[in-house]
């Protein structure tokens, strides 16, 4: 025999071998009751319904924030509560340079709330310390949106503070209104000058925009501290 005989034996043995262990494989599944899928990208639970996703709204169907929360969702709500209220909601990490901690996840249409307890894992019978909040669908107290410039909102505020600086100094700036203590806002630095006080609400330019906002369990008063701030 010559080598092309050789080669086409030896390329059917091989084709035979392949569809035998791929048949082995299939009945082994089908035995076990169960077939490889790939994991739930949403991260999600097996038994949400699938058609939770986004979390329902309260009676005004607006999503209205205030210090004391979000229209439907009370700010001093447990994460197990927040679990029920709200189907879609997912387990999350919040990740710093140095530690990590467990959060909620609440999806709305056009903005999502992270409930982030200050611990390694979620414990269902206490509330967040702290709720992140983005999103161009949240409206703030007075009818304003979270994405209002810089300027209107120390109009429609008042007085603010600028907060301590985070990890993200370079980048973001925060600032508390003295009327809503309890909440906070991040705006991305852009001051320009050096040598400005990034706590001054007045070195940020007029038209920058809120990136998020938070809500804050405890924390002392910014506003009795001597901080610079508008009057």
């Amino acid at each position: 025999m010559d080598t092309t005989h050789y080669q086409l034996v030896f390329e059917r043995w091989t084709k035979g071998l392949i569809l035998f262990f791929g048949a082995m494989f299939l009945f082994v599944a089908l035995s076990a009751g169960r077939m490889p899928r790939q994991p739930d990208s949403r991260g999600g639970s097996a038994n949400r319904p699938q058609n939770a996703e986004y979390c329902p709204l309260g009676e005004r169907k607006a999503l209205n924030l205030s210090e004391s929360g979000l229209d439907g969702y009370s700010f001093d709500s447990t994460i197990g509560t927040l679990r029920r209220r709200c189907p879609a909601a997912r387990d999350t990490v919040i990740s710093g340079e140095v530690t990590s901690f467990a959060a909620l996840l609440l999806p709305f249409r056009g903005a999502s709330v992270i409930a982030e307890e200050w611990a390694a894992k979620l414990d269902a019978n206490r509330s967040a310390d702290v709720w992140i909040i983005v999103g161009d669908s949240i409206v703030l107290p007075g009818g304003v949106t979270l994405s209002t410039e810089w300027g209107s909102l120390r109009r429609s505020y008042g007085r603010a503070v600028g907060d301590l600086p985070g990890e993200d100094w370079e980048t973001s700036v925060y600032f508390v209104f003295c009327s809503m203590p309890r909440m906070v806002f991040e705006l991305p630095n852009l001051i320009r000058d050096s040598t400005a006080d990034l706590r001054d609400p007045s070195s940020l330019p007029p038209t920058a925009r809120p990136l998020r906002a938070y809500l804050v369990r405890e924390r002392k008063s910014l506003c009795n501290l001597g901080r610079p701030g508008n009057k």
